[in-house]
């Protein structure tokens, strides 16, 4: 049994992920809502949340709520059109990239889809590889340390470039 959204196949549901009992499913452009009622998914009624703005697989990252310690729990991070913003229930209004709004609207709209975000909440950085300046593929990578705040004023922004096309980022923890 499954969870059934009518919607166009241009505007289709990208990624999900859970906040609270809350799932949000993410559109190329659109975040709507739902929960588990108790019946088969068939039956949950959705909410539409934002129709301004959404995402890729890729582009939203999570802190789970099972590391409670950390401030940053309870949101995702969004990566679209506009900026990188803070999902918690909401799309906070200004975007977390405001200060390097110059460079975001470089990134290649027909690409958008190949935007990857990577948080590490431990060490309170961000890295979102981007494609810039034309390119379809991610060719910029963009990093954000929010160790004074993750708010748009208090993150510090660095940029790579690479003698290479790299095809994603990601992380891993060896213990």
């Amino acid at each position: 049994i499954i969870l059934s959204v009518s919607t166009e196949l241009a505007n289709a549901i990208r990624a999900c992920c859970q906040l609270r009992d809350t799932l949000y499913l993410v559109k190329q452009v659109g975040i709507m809502s739902t929960f588990d009622n108790g019946d088969v998914p068939a039956t949950w009624q959705l909410t539409e949340v934002d129709g301004g703005h959404g995402g890729f697989q890729n582009s939203i990252a999570t802190v789970s709520a099972s590391a409670p310690a950390l401030a940053e729990n309870e949101m995702f991070l969004l990566c679209d059109f506009g900026g990188l913003f803070i999902f918690s229930g909401t799309v906070q209004p200004l975007p977390l990239t405001w200060k390097i709004d110059d460079l975001w609207q470089t990134i290649n709209k027909n690409a958008l889809f190949n935007i990857t975000i990577m948080l590490d909440p431990f060490n309170q950085i961000f890295y979102i590889l981007v494609p810039v300046n034309g390119s379809a593929q991610a060719n910029l990578l963009i990093v954000g340390d929010f160790t004074e705040g993750l708010s748009w004023d208090n993150i510090k922004w660095t940029t790579y470039t690479f003698p290479f096309t790299p095809s994603s980022i990601a992380m891993l923890n060896f213990v």
